[in-house]
């Protein structure tokens, strides 16, 4: 090779990367480390209680663009959880499954997929089934790693435990109130909820750890999730059971989500400097639950009187505004963050050029 041949592909190996190829390497890297980084608790959290927005818009105000756009942030999430996944590996995922404080948060990713999913499939049989047996998978792995970490009931064991009820949710309307997978998944929410919640109620009363830590609010989920499936379920075909039986049951699961929130309330309350001391990305913890809550009450409502409907309507009014604050929040953070690491990049420190 002669001497100028040499002199140019050595100039060619040593050019520098244009400026507009660095900005795309560093926004590409930011993102994947910002996914990687990202709590996943409240990213599946925040994605589930915009599934529970969309579903109180829907039942009051019936407008559009509001539900659409609560469930594409809803999708937009899970995609980025299911990104971020991805990026962590295998290893990462074992490890999060073995930690019950994080393995809850797959069960409130997976109620968040099944409804979503039961929207954008009008509650396809396949999809259905396909979440119905994740919703077990999960649910085993996670009382393994209760047991094998000596952990006892608390307000959020309830997603693995009652989150079979999204099942019947996002089923009830496309199968029928009475189609066998519907009817076995509000009974395991049933179970679940029959357990854990006399449990993680004493839990909240006697621990202050557990009561201080917004986690508490969960504890609302095995109360109400019941009541809202089995109204789904009326919903869909009229009859469940029967005509007294059903009235019985609906009284009953209504007073069981009236009770939920009380106890949540009252805990929170007694404790609000502890948790509400400044806002954490945590609070995602509370939407979803007080989302249950207010669409029990509204499902109960259309046979009460005014005072029931204007009871009803309050609350989806401060779960709406619950969960819209939390996303707002959540969004500071995240652009935040953004502008600390790109002045990081700009700086020479952590860029990956």
């Amino acid at each position: 090779m002669s001497a100028a041949a040499i002199v140019e592909a050595d100039d060619e190996s040593t050019t520098p990367m244009s400026a507009a190829a660095i900005v795309e390497a560093n926004d590409e890297a930011l993102a994947a480390s910002l996914l990687r980084a990202m709590p996943l608790p409240p990213a599946a959290g925040l994605a589930l209680g915009l599934c529970g927005l969309a579903a109180i818009v829907e039942e009051t105000v019936g407008v559009a663009p509001v539900v659409v756009c609560a469930l594409a942030g809803a999708c937009a999430l899970l995609l980025a959880i299911a990104a971020r996944a991805a990026l962590r590996g295998g290893r990462a995922l074992r490890d999060e499954l073995a930690a019950p404080r994080v393995a809850f948060a797959y069960g409130v990713y997976e109620m968040a997929l099944v409804l979503a999913l039961g929207r954008a499939t009008a509650g396809a049989a396949p999809a259905l089934y396909a979440c119905a047996a994740l919703q077990l998978g999960l649910l085993g792995a996670f009382l393994a790693a209760c047991a094998a970490a000596g952990a006892a009931p608390e307000p959020y064991w309830a997603p693995p435990c009652v989150g079979s009820g999204a099942t019947c949710i996002a089923g009830a309307a496309a199968l029928g109130p009475r189609h066998g997978l519907v009817l076995a998944s509000w009974a395991l929410a049933c179970a679940g909820a029959l357990l854990l919640a006399p449990a993680a109620t004493l839990r909240v009363a006697r621990d202050d750890a557990v009561a201080n830590d917004a986690t508490a609010f969960i504890l609302q989920a095995p109360f109400s999730m019941p009541g809202l499936a089995f109204g789904a379920m009326r919903r869909a075909g009229g009859a469940v059971f029967g005509g007294r039986a059903d009235a019985a049951l609906g009284h009953a699961l209504f007073a069981a989500s009236t009770v939920g929130l009380a106890v949540a309330v009252l805990a929170a309350w007694r404790r609000r400097r502890a948790i509400f001391d400044h806002f954490e990305p945590k609070w995602a913890a509370l939407t979803f639950p007080f989302c249950l809550s207010a669409l029990c009450a509204l499902g109960y409502a259309k046979g009460g009187g005014l005072a029931l409907r204007i009871y009803a309507l309050a609350l989806a009014a401060a779960a709406a505004a619950l969960v819209v604050g939390v996303a707002a929040g959540d969004a500071r953070l995240l652009v935040g963050a953004l502008r600390e690491r790109r002045r990081g990049n700009e700086s020479g420190k952590g860029s990956p050029i």
